[in-house]
């Protein structure tokens, strides 16, 4: 028997499976690092090879000696955004011969990225009120620009889950990133803080980008290998917010849609005068070459 567990909410769920009664609530994700017991200390997990942490030692990944986990808070996440999609979440069990139940946590979602990201792995982190706090990770791999991967995470239980709570998190090189899971206003928040950090004391300068992808290449100009440009005019906030991007010129329409979808996603720096932050419009140019 399968029941799925919509554990991307906020709020409280109550399914029941069998003649138990299972609630699953989701909890603010926090800014933290996976690091994993091996030798006499902690050493940071920066990649897994399907249910294995890896660490580096001597500037090679190795198998960590042991699987004894802790998540640690580190002062901030990497400035990447990687979507999670077609996300299902089941407990199932099923009856022994003995009258006995084998119980299976599974986990299946897309994970997609506009950057090239490597050494990517998943972290689960439940506390739940029949097992205590499991964390559960599993190997992504590599996620190209824009190509979705796809994960499945098979965990025996004990018993079943019964009530608990869950975060989900998302790793590259041992860096956390930021992910569709997380509520907007966590993001958000983050990335206030990121620019913030990289603000205060700054000297006189104009906006820089700080994070955000590049355009797409249209498919049929790339394919007829189209040469371009595009220019966009932005306004950037005090907080390094774009806004209102509008299109200047293009050599191509599709140069020009490219490039105001990508813009739209970018996080600044914004401009520093007097030592304080101002709202600024500017025009950023994109080149496109096959």
């Amino acid at each position: 028997m399968s029941l799925p567990l919509p554990l991307h909410r906020l709020w409280l769920h109550a399914l029941r499976l069998g003649a138990g009664l299972i609630s699953v609530t989701a909890i603010l994700p926090a800014q933290e690092a996976l690091y994993v017991k091996h030798g006499s200390g902690l050493a940071l997990v920066v990649a897994a090879s399907e249910g294995t942490p890896l660490v580096l030692d001597h500037g090679k990944l190795i198998d960590a000696e042991t699987h004894l986990y802790v998540l640690k808070k580190v002062p901030e996440s990497e400035p990447v955004f990687v979507s999670v999609s077609h996300l299902q979440v089941t407990q199932t069990y099923v009856d022994g011969s003995a009258g006995d139940r084998d119980h299976h946590f599974l986990f299946n979602g897309e994970f997609t990225s506009p950057y090239l990201l490597e050494h990517v792995f998943l972290v689960l982190d439940l506390s739940v009120d029949k097992a205590g706090r499991l964390l559960f990770v599993r190997e992504v791999g590599t996620i190209g620009p824009h190509k979705s991967r796809s994960i499945t995470l098979d965990a025996p239980l004990i018993g079943g889950l019964g009530e608990g709570k869950y975060t989900m998190h998302v790793f590259s090189e041992g860096r956390e990133v930021l992910n569709s899971m997380m509520p907007w206003e966590f993001r958000e928040h983050v990335l206030d803080q990121m620019v913030g950090e990289r603000t205060s004391g700054a000297p006189d300068r104009p906006p820089q980008p700080f994070v955000g992808p590049a355009p797409d290449y249209p498919p049929a100009l790339r394919a007829a290998k189209v040469s371009g440009r595009a220019v966009v005019r932005i306004k950037i906030g005090v907080r390094g917010n774009a806004m209102d991007p509008t299109l200047v010129s293009a050599t191509d329409p599709a140069f020009g849609e490219a490039a105001l979808a990508a813009i739209r996603q970018w996080r600044f720096l914004p401009k520093i005068v007097a030592g304080v932050p101002a709202p600024v419009t500017a025009e950023f140019p994109f080149a496109f070459s096959p």
